[in-house]
């Protein structure tokens, strides 16, 4: 929306009254925190839980997620909020991506030859999945937050 009101040379509250009033900066991104189980019918099928805003990010294809568990802990604890680039689905060697992996949403450092998804963890309870023609990438991680 920002960018909208940018290039038209008005302010956003003219475009969209419902946004200015939510108590958004009108000037950063708004960025939607999905839920982590929701990913799996595809994160524009994805309802928003809230919004967060970052300056840093431009947010027309970043969406947030909350780590569920330790799977990715050198990326993101559990409980830190994750931003995923829905826009970047072309894979490359040693980046970190969201996927959707025999119906479970993942978070995976993607390997190739053979193509494989590896886990994040310090902990040996997570394995290395190998990409299956039913894998879905949902995007590239972006920025990890830990919230204090």
């Amino acid at each position: 929306m920002p960018e909208l009101a940018r290039a038209l040379g008005c302010q956003v509250s003219d475009l969209s009254p419902e946004y200015a009033s939510a108590g958004r900066d009108a000037s950063l991104p708004s960025i939607p925190i999905v839920g982590w189980g929701d990913l799996v019918g595809g994160s524009a099928a994805a309802t928003p839980k809230e919004h967060v805003q970052l300056s840093m990010l431009d947010g027309r294809f970043v969406i947030a997620v909350i780590m569920p568990d330790g799977s990715a802990d050198r990326i993101a604890a559990e409980g830190d909020t994750v931003f995923v680039d829905t826009a970047d689905i072309g894979l490359r060697h040693g980046e970190p991506y969201l996927f959707v992996h025999e119906g479970a949403p993942t978070l995976r450092i993607y390997r190739k030859l053979p193509d494989r998804m590896q886990p994040a963890s310090t902990s040996l309870d997570f394995e290395t999945q190998y990409c299956t023609a039913t894998t879905r990438v949902v995007g590239r991680v972006r920025l990890s937050v830990k919230v204090l």
